[in-house]
């Protein structure tokens, strides 16, 4: 506890923010600019502390990963997690789609879209799994027809 007390910076805040108690309902109108005053000083504060910044939960909610801010990547686009199916490998016996369909394999992954790429991570580890990039042959097809799923896309470029 003395070296964790010690490693501790001055200064840095140690301490939960607090929300306000007041219900949402109860609140007039002409107090909402700084009821989102409140809201976005407490996301403030809770992004200062490493401890809840670098927690995956704080991170999905806010929708950003460690290749967020890196300016040399391009601007933020949108990321979060989605369900890949492996690339069309047949896995006898895992996550059948129906007689005479192929069996695939399904992962969690947080995917990453820039303006010139994408890329999907492993979630628990933040290890980069493939990056795609959008070239001339980059494709994108959606619907139950092209991707055998009720929600599902496919993305296709020059190499995959």
């Amino acid at each position: 506890h003395t070296v964790r007390r010690q490693s501790i910076k001055r200064g840095e805040p140690r301490q939960m923010p607090s929300l306000p108690h007041t219900a949402e309902s109860t609140v007039r109108e002409e107090h909402f600019s700084s009821r989102r005053k409140q809201l976005e000083d407490y996301l403030t504060k809770i992004l200062k502390m490493p401890l809840y910044r670098n927690y995956h939960g704080t991170m999905e909610f806010i929708g950003v990963n460690q290749l967020s801010f890196i300016h040399d990547l391009g601007p933020k686009g949108i990321e979060g997690f989605i369900m890949k199916r492996s690339g069309g490998h047949r896995i006898p016996g895992l996550n059948c789609c129906g007689q005479g369909r192929m069996c695939y394999r399904w992962s969690k992954r947080w995917l990453v879209v820039k303006d010139s790429f994408l890329l999907y991570m492993k979630p628990d580890s933040g290890a980069i799994s493939f990056v795609l990039l959008v070239d001339k042959e980059f494709n994108i097809k959606i619907g139950q027809k092209e991707t055998e799923t009720k929600y599902g896309l496919q993305i296709d470029n020059l190499c995959r």
